[in-house]
C-alpha cells in the first residue's frame, strides 16, 4: 500500500479525543483521584482510549486495512467500514469508558468490564503482531498501556474490596468472548453485503 493509500486510511475522529487527553490528565493530576487507586485507574483508562485509537488510525495508522484483511478475510473497504469503526470507537470510546470512569467505584463491576475489555484488546493486539510476525497498529498502546492499566485495575479492585478473584477471571473470560463475537458479527456482515459494503 503507497503513501497516499494510507494517508486516505486515516479519518478526523481521533483527533477530538486526542486534543482532550492532556486537559483529563491535567485534571487527574490536580484534583482527580489517586491515580494509583481503583477511581485513578479507570480515568487513566477512559484517557487511554484516545491513545489507542491515534496510534491505530493515525500514527502509523493502516489498522482498519490491516483487520480487514488478515482478520475478517475482506478486502481495503471492509467488512470494517470507516463507518462501522467509528461507530465501534465512539460508542467504546466516548460513551462506556467515561460512563464507567464516571461511576467508578459506585459501582465498580462496570469498571471492571471496561479494564479487562482493555486487558483483552491489549494482549489480542500482541498475539496479532506474533502471528503478522510484524508491528500492527495498535500493539505499542495495546501491551504498554492497556495491560498495564488492567492488571493494576483488578489488584486495585482486590485491594479495595471492589471484586475477588474469581470475578475478575470470569469478566476477563466475558472480555474475550466479546472481542470473538465482534469478530465473527464483522465477518457476518461481509459475507451478507459484500457488494455495498464501502458505502457503510
Amino acid at each position: 500500500m503507497n503513501r497516499a493509500t494510507r494517508l486516505g486510511t486515516r479519518p478526523a475522529w481521533p483527533w477530538i479525543g486526542l486534543v482532550l487527553v492532556p486537559v483529563g490528565v491535567a485534571w487527574l493530576l490536580l484534583a482527580g483521584p489517586p491515580i494509583t487507586s481503583f477511581d485513578g485507574l479507570l480515568i487513566l483508562a477512559a484517557l487511554a482510549m484516545p491513545l489507542h485509537q491515534a496510534e491505530e488510525y493515525l500514527w502509523p495508522g493502516d489498522f482498519r486495512v490491516f483487520f480487514n484483511h488478515a482478520v475478517l478475510g475482506g478486502d481495503v473497504t471492509g467488512p470494517l467500514t470507516p463507518r462501522r469503526a467509528l461507530v465501534v470507537n465512539l460508542i467504546v470510546a466516548w460513551v462506556a469508558l467515561p460512563a464507567m470512569a464516571w461511576q467508578g467505584s459506585a459501582t465498580p463491576v462496570f469498571g471492571l468490564v471496561g479494564l479487562a475489555v482493555l486487558l483483552v484488546n491489549g494482549l489480542l493486539h500482541g498475539l496479532t503482531s506474533l502471528l503478522a510476525r510484524r508491528y500492527t497498529a495498535g500493539t505499542l498502546t495495546g501491551l504498554l498501556v492497556f495491560v498495564p492499566l488492567g492488571v493494576l485495575g483488578g489488584e486495585a479492585a482486590l485491594a479495595e474490596g471492589l471484586a475477588d478473584t474469581g470475578a475478575l477471571r470470569s469478566l476477563v473470560g466475558a472480555a474475550l468472548l466479546g472481542h470473538l463475537a465482534l469478530v465473527a458479527i464483522l465477518r457476518l456482515a461481509g459475507r451478507r453485503a459484500p457488494d455495498d459494503t464501502a458505502n457503510r
